[in-house]
């Protein structure tokens, strides 16, 4: 199977209109990974849990974890982090260990990109407008650059198995994709070339798994 590494996420990130901040410790990004991935399938949305924005107001505070792991699960665990602020944080251009134990091959790592937004995951965190919106436009520019529909935009939540097992993100992930999919509609009415849908290879639902359940931390 072949394997590639999504050297072109800074590019699809900034076709979208949005502030791209690559550091110290986002450097790097393009040759990271736990190998290559094979295809791009499905889009993975989490929440980072961890402090709210009182605790830590840094837009990205868990980007240290995202990059490099923690103790029982090593680096990197997407490929990209969505600050609080709208910001997104390249992170990896190759397989990141974030899907665990899901439902569908289709769900794995080696088919997924994974997304980790900055958010405390609770009720005393809300969700700025600024980032869902972020998310909304990242989500539908992948959707395009990879020939996705907006239904393979997923929350951790709706993945995972068993159901239940994991909470991210704590948005709707319905009106989620109703937004990536009128933000689609716009963009061909404007134009921009829609590349043909991805032909859906058959594959029935298991219990499957590519790395061990993972949860980003601050």
């Amino acid at each position: 199977m072949p394997s590639t590494y999504l050297t072109n996420l800074v590019t699809i990130a900034k076709g979208a209109g949005l502030a791209v901040v690559e550091n110290d410790l986002t450097d790097g990004w393009r040759d990271r990974g736990h190998g290559g991935m094979s295809d791009v399938r499905t889009i993975v949305v989490h929440h980072t849990a961890g402090s709210t924005a009182k605790k830590d107001a840094r837009p990205m505070g868990s980007l240290r974890t995202l990059v490099s792991g923690r103790p029982d699960l090593r680096g990197p665990l997407c490929h990209y982090g969505l600050g609080r602020d709208g910001a997104v944080y390249p992170v990896a251009a190759g397989l990141a260990w974030h899907a665990g134990i899901v439902r569908h091959i289709d769900y794995v790592n080696s088919h997924s990109i994974g997304i980790e937004c900055q958010n405390a995951g609770t009720s005393a965190d809300p969700w700025p407008a600024r980032q869902v919106e972020a998310l909304v436009q990242l989500c539908a520019s992948l959707c395009i650059a990879f020939g996705l529909d907006a239904s393979d935009v997923l929350g951790h939540k709706e993945v995972c198995d068993p159901k239940g097992r994991k909470i991210d993100p704590t948005l709707d992930m319905t009106d989620i994709r109703r937004r990536v999919r009128n933000e689609i509609a716009e963009r061909a009415d404007r134009g921009t070339p829609l590349p043909a849908p991805r032909p859906k290879p058959a594959a029935p639902r298991s219990r499957t798994s590519s790395a061990a359940p993972s949860r980003a931390t601050a």
